[in-house]
């Protein structure tokens, strides 16, 4: 598939049915002492991730089929792995069926969430068992494309800090570059050369795990040039997910 189809409903429904199904694949061969790992998020394991997984999974089949958002969860969270296994698998053969089978017109804001925490969560649970690997290509690409939303949420919710002089970010990666600058108590998007711009460049993956907060500003995989002290600072503004 075509880089400039993945944005499409179409392409973002297969991505999300290639993940689905490589992240269950995943699941099941998990050893008993895998679920109760720690992953990157502060104070979760395994079993937590993959709880989340299920139960993001089910609202999104929940709301494709009936077309309303659904905010309550289902129950209450499996205690035990194999539980947690065959809530996944439900989830996502429902979904599979229902996505299989789209309605004529999909809301792609509904698909891009879920396949990115998806994708998230499966990189969560490779890197907790020591088997790290960087996002799938077609997740990768659809990510960086992604990046300015996934900066504005926390802008638009009032989670973000302000700088106390402008400053400016340039994040680029292979698809695409994302630019976001702050001057007084407001963070905009778009280039300002005015003011001292740290770049911030690595891969389509890398990119994706940095402004998630699952790399470290220090990490590797990134290459900062400009003002490059200001990398160091960033996760005080966007700390991630």
């Amino acid at each position: 598939m075509r880089s400039i189809d993945l944005m499409t409903p179409a392409g973002l429904r297969g991505t999300l049915l290639d993940e689905m199904a490589a992240c269950v694949d995943r699941l099941d061969r998990l050893d008993e002492g895998d679920w109760s790992r720690p992953i990157r998020v502060p104070g979760r394991t395994v079993l937590d991730t993959v709880n989340a997984v299920a139960e993001r999974l089910r609202r999104l089949e929940a709301e494709l089929g009936s077309g309303l958002a659904v905010d309550a969860p289902h129950g209450t969270a499996a205690s035990s792995p194999a539980e947690a296994l065959a809530a996944t698998h439900a989830a996502h053969d429902a979904l599979f069926a229902t996505l299989d089978a789209p309605p004529e017109h999909v809301d792609e804001s509904k698909l891009l969430g879920p396949l990115l925490s998806t994708a998230l969560a499966h990189h969560d649970v490779l890197h907790a068992v020591g088997a790290e690997q960087a996002l799938r290509d077609a997740v990768a690409t659809i990510a960086a494309r992604s990046i300015a939303g996934i900066l504005a949420a926390p802008i638009f919710e009032g989670l973000t800090r302000h700088p106390e002089q402008p400053i400016a970010y340039r994040l680029v990666a292979p698809t695409a570059t994302t630019a976001v600058w702050s001057m007084g108590d407001q963070w905009h998007f778009g280039g300002d050369k005015r003011f001292p711009t740290c770049h911030i460049n690595a891969d389509d993956s890398s990119m994706l795990l940095f402004v998630t907060g699952r790399i470290a500003p220090g990490d590797l995989r990134l290459w900062v040039t400009g003002e490059r002290e200001l990398v160091w600072l960033f996760k005080d503004y966007f700390p991630g997910t």
